[in-house]
């Protein structure tokens, strides 16, 4: 009888950690499975999401650039905070003493060192204003960013600049003033 109490309690032992293991297994292929759908969802994101530069116009002082920039993809675009945007440029003509600045994000006007999102059109050159989910860069909308930098960009000069979004997209393009 001492032996069958025994036996018992080791059958039940090991059915506990069959059990036991069998959970912890499966909560780990549930892991990652979420784990994988959530990669799948965001490469989906961005193989979606396409920038187009219009236009990058300096003013007549050489500090203020407005990029005007077309989402031409197919994924909403928002949380501009979280957008880089980076300059390089020439602060001498004949493309000597190139700067590099990565610039920090305002909702005001922006200072030296800023950028700001100007306003999202249906048509920038034309000002025609967004009528769809206001201050959501939609597919076919386009947007103008303000980027102040200093020290100031001379005529003559070849120059870069470079915008990245929270899913990973990139455009990179060149402009001249």
């Amino acid at each position: 009888m001492a032996n069958l109490i025994v036996v018992l309690f080791a059958v039940m032992a090991i059915v506990t950690g069959a059990v036991s293991l069998t959970g912890a297994a499966l909560g780990s292929a549930s892991s990652a499975s979420d784990a994988w759908n959530q990669k799948s969802e965001r490469t989906g994101a961005a193989g979606r999401t396409e920038l187009t530069l219009i236009t990058a116009d300096i003013n007549s002082t050489g500090t203020d650039i407005d990029i005007s920039i077309r989402n031409t993809g197919q994924t909403a675009l928002t949380e501009f905070t979280w957008w880089d945007v980076l300059i390089q440029y020439y602060d001498t003509a004949n493309n000597v003493n190139l700067n590099a600045a990565w610039l920090t994000s305002t909702t005001t006007s922006p200072v030296s060192g800023e950028w700001a999102v100007q306003g999202i059109y249906l048509d920038a050159a034309n000002a025609t204003a967004e009528v769809y989910e206001p201050n959501v860069l939609n597919p076919g909308e386009e947007m103008i960013i303000r980027a102040n930098i200093s020290p100031t960009i001379p005529t003559q000069t070849n120059n870069q600049v470079t915008i990245a979004t929270p899913n990973g997209i990139r455009l990179t393009a060149p402009f001249t003033r």
